[in-house]
């Protein structure tokens, strides 16, 4: 019994198909009558503009047609894309500054052959000598006039200030 259901479908399968071939449905526009439309407008050579516009649709593709060879096969370019150019790395940040002196010079005063300087920054007044440190910031290198020398103690730098000729 299961095998004559089977049968029976298989055969009627065979039928539709048998039918679709014989009155040849598939190219009367049954199924795809834009297609249809547009190869028998081809043929007749008639100029409708509608008609060749539909043609001209179904040929588009989306933008893709020089992808698309001769016999119909996608073609792919395998050739990579083009690398950007090369720039140079920025330059690296210029390096920390100290701030300028906040120091005002007041003057000076030589005793046993060593220079003593006196400085102010803003209410506060400073009598300074070699090697003192000023606010933990600033050391006193060498007084050597016309130049005072002092170093910027975070960052190392030697700075100077002008002191006057000796006199």
């Amino acid at each position: 019994m299961k095998l004559s259901r089977r049968l029976l479908i298989l055969l009627a399968m065979l039928g539709i198909l048998a039918w679709l071939v014989v009155f040849d449905k598939l190219d009367s526009g049954l199924f795809y009558p834009s297609i249809v439309e547009a190869h028998q407008s081809r043929d007749n050579n008639t100029n409708n503009a509608k008609e060749s516009s539909t043609l001209l649709a179904l040929h588009s593709r989306s933008g893709r047609e020089d992808f698309i060879d001769a016999a119909g096969f996608e073609t792919r370019d395998w050739t990579p894309p083009p690398q950007p150019e090369l720039s140079l790395p920025p330059p690296p940040p210029p390096p920390p500054q100290a701030p300028p002196l906040p120091f005002a010079y007041l003057g000076k005063q030589q005793h046993n052959g060593k220079w003593t300087v006196f400085l102010t920054n803003q209410e506060r007044t400073y009598i300074v000598m070699e090697g003192v440190v000023i606010e933990s910031a600033y050391r006193i290198e060498q007084i050597t006039p016309p130049i005072l020398s002092v170093t910027y103690l975070p960052l190392q730098q030697l700075q100077t200030l002008a002191i006057g000729a000796a006199e």
